[in-house]
């Protein structure tokens, strides 16, 4: 807390075999700002290169109506892996193995167009959930941003959700991977390699680039020093 002011800090949303309830930690922060009648939060993301899509969770308290996630669409490389392969492929979910009859194509250039979400947090509406949090909302971004974080940022910025403090993103507006991955164990080394399974591809062309704040406060030599947040100190002020 700062004064009326809420900071909820996410450094990660890798929480694919976490057992604690994140869902319902994302619900008791945002009831406890309506219950204290916060005048805003500060949503900082800036170390938190992604995982599942917690986002949604959070923007189902902030809307009113039923949202369009995203204008992506989704392709991957195949519709059935290979059975000599699935020894050395771990993954939280079994259907990323066979998409089945939501991989259409291949197209000439080896794409399937992929009909489906990937993960079950991968999703193209997002409903309002619970009780709505009316007041201003600050994201703190920056370039460890290249996932479902990078995802999010867009989202609140395009849909007037919250103002972005901070750094470009990372990511990039022509395209990113992810929404579903292999761990594969290479047998020899025992190295784990993540890959990625889902490219997402935007609607209409985008510029080489992440995603730019709102409000661009850049990281400087002498407020690392100081150990001074000069982007948290301007989100809250920009909240209260």
């Amino acid at each position: 807390m700062r004064g009326q002011v809420g900071i909820l800090t996410m450094p990660t949303w890798a929480v694919f075999h976490e057992k604690w309830d994140w869902q319902g930690f994302i619900d008791t922060s945002l009831d406890t700002a309506i219950d204290r009648q916060l005048s805003g939060i500060v949503i900082d993301v800036r170390d938190n290169e992604g995982g599942l899509d917690c986002g949604a969770a959070i923007i189902a308290r902030l809307i009113k109506a039923p949202l369009p996630a995203d204008s992506y669409s989704r392709h991957v490389r195949y519709r059935k892996i290979p059975d000599r392969l699935a020894p050395y492929l771990k993954t939280w979910d079994r259907s990323f193995k066979d998409w089945g009859a939501s991989a259409i194509g291949p197209d000439a250039a080896g794409f399937y167009t992929l009909t489906r979400p990937g993960d079950a947090s991968d999703t193209d509406t997002i409903q309002p959930k619970g009780r709505r949090f009316a007041g201003r909302v600050a994201v703190l971004v920056g370039p460890k941003n290249a996932s479902a974080t990078f995802g999010f940022a867009g989202l609140m910025q395009r849909q007037r959700l919250g103002t972005l403090v901070g750094e470009q993103t990372g990511g990039n507006r022509r395209g990113i991977n992810g929404g579903a991955f292999f761990f594969v164990g290479l047998p020899a080394s025992g190295v784990e390699v993540d890959l990625p399974l889902i490219a997402y591809w935007p609607e209409t062309p985008q510029p080489d680039a992440g995603i730019m704040p709102d409000i661009t406060v850049p990281a400087q030599i002498a407020d690392i020093q100081a150990e001074r947040d000069t982007a948290l100190m301007r989100a809250v002020v920009l909240v209260s």
